[in-house]
């Protein structure tokens, strides 16, 4: 049997409460500064409001540029929380080891030149985002000059990412030896790869978009949107969900969509390494990579009710052999698993094909496969959809499931009414709450055991 925690029900435990300091490990405690707002006009001012803010207080930020923030401070008490309009733009936030207890909302936050983070959190605790504008030092030029990320974290432990715009990076998020992360509502535009995940424990993605991916394919690169791979540490990542996400790539380049692999433990290199307990469900992709969902390497696991539709630009790359002229079924989208991966479910999803590795406590149950071998299987596989689906990104009502249809009655695919940013939850205090209960489970998890077989 698979056990799947859920992961909704951690977000009754309370909130973590914060600690704050700029430049050393000293805590502000109490409310005083609860209900008070700094106004702040220049770089020396908001490092001045930083140091001095008592639990509780908002720091406003005027219109203008703001060098790069260094906060090193832990808040025990309310959060403080530093906003401002999109004008306000800062060149990077950095969170220290002692950071805790701080929320940024509304700004614009720049990357620096080169391979560093638009913001940086290492260890840092009861961290949110909220609405905030992320982009790289030259967004009129288009990812493929930029070399950096939006969002670094490591060690980090209760982090929100929320309702906020990722865009011109070339990492949209990374994120290693974590425990509870959320990152909901968010759309990744215009970057060249999107989440990367290692050895990370408590990981809710829900309610994306990620749209326009545009990778260096001169230099070799296949990214993925959402990737949870294995290096370097012992241990796997583990107790993810993964849900309401539109993963849309129906141009003519081909992106890889929810790609988990364990390469550390598939190799043999470090037993420990699989991945366990892991959610995807009701997520929507769109494009011309065999790799529409992809487990590798994983113990318990759940793939349900997904929609992985392939885009006329799967039938036009490199050929197999027997295959006719401009057809291309290995690119075609599909659902998968690695033999080294166990106790899973695939229930009710839409996919070209849904690859089957007959053993190790597999169920295949109520999946929609469609083979097709030209383009114009593909155009509307069973009559689900409402319009034929032709080259290009879509918006997510396309995806909507036809009423009257096979699909439809059977309750196969994405529902994309529930899809995507706008079905997001906005209650950011709602969010926090399920960060720090993810990172309390991760606390008390026993260590994993793999199954036998």
């Amino acid at each position: 049997m698979v056990h799947i925690p859920n992961i909704a029900m951690l977000a009754v435990f309370g909130m973590m409460t914060g600690c704050s300091q700029l430049g050393d490990s000293a805590t502000a405690s109490g409310n005083a500064g609860a209900g008070t707002v700094i106004q702040v006009a220049t770089g020396e001012a908001l490092a001045a409001a930083v140091k001095s803010a008592a639990p509780g207080t908002r720091i406003m930020l005027a219109p203008g540029n703001y060098p790069q923030l260094f906060i090193n401070r832990a808040i025990d008490g309310s959060s403080v929380e530093i906003s401002g309009p999109r004008g306000a733009r800062v060149g990077g936030v950095l969170f220290g080891i002692y950071g805790k207890g701080w929320k940024l909302s509304g700004f614009s936050i720049i990357g620096p030149p080169g391979t560093g983070a638009a913001v940086q959190i290492t260890a840092g605790q009861n961290i949110t985002l909220d609405n905030v504008s992320i982009s790289g030092p030259t967004p009129d030029e288009g990812p493929e000059n930029e070399e950096g990320l939006a969002i670094r974290a490591q060690g980090a432990r209760a982090i929100t990412i929320a309702n906020s715009e990722i865009t011109h990076v070339r990492i949209a998020f990374s994120m290693e030896v974590a425990k509870g992360i959320v990152f909901s509502g968010n759309r990744i535009t215009n970057v060249r790869e999107g989440i990367n995940i290692n050895a990370v424990t408590g990981i809710v993605i829900r309610n994306n978009l990620f749209l326009g991916f545009n990778p260096r394919f001169d230099r070799q690169e296949h990214p993925d949107m959402i990737q949870v791979f294995s290096r370097r540490w012992p241990a796997g990542t583990s107790a993810v969900e993964i849900s309401n996400n539109l993963l849309m790539s129906g141009l003519d380049r081909s992106i890889q969509g929810i790609f988990i692999r364990a390469e550390d433990y598939e190799t043999g290199l470090k037993p420990g390494a699989f991945h366990h307990d892991i959610v995807v469900r009701n997520n929507i992709y769109y494009g011309s990579s065999v790799h529409g969902i992809s487990i590798g390497g994983v113990k318990r696991f759940l793939v349900e009710r997904n929609s992985v539709i392939t885009s006329p630009h799967g039938f036009y790359g490199k050929l197999r052999p027997g295959d006719g002229p401009n057809v291309s079924y290995g690119w075609l989208a599909s659902i998968q698993a690695s033999p080294q991966s166990s106790d899973g479910k695939f229930v009710g999803n839409i996919a070209s094909q849904v690859a089957r590795t007959e053993n190790r406590n597999m169920v295949y149950d109520n999946n929609f496969e469609y083979h097709p071998r030209v383009p114009a299987d593909a155009l509307n596989p069973g009559g689900i959809f409402a319009q034929p689906m032709t080259a290009g990104d879509k918006t997510v009502d396309k995806f909507a499931i036809r009423p009257g249809s096979r699909a439809a009655a059977r309750q196969q695919g994405a529902d994309a009414a529930t899809v995507g940013p706008e079905k997001a939850e906005r209650d950011v205090a709602k969010l926090t709450a399920e960060a720090l209960a993810l990172a309390v489970a991760a606390d008390a998890a026993p260590p994993p055991t793999a199954p036998p077989g």
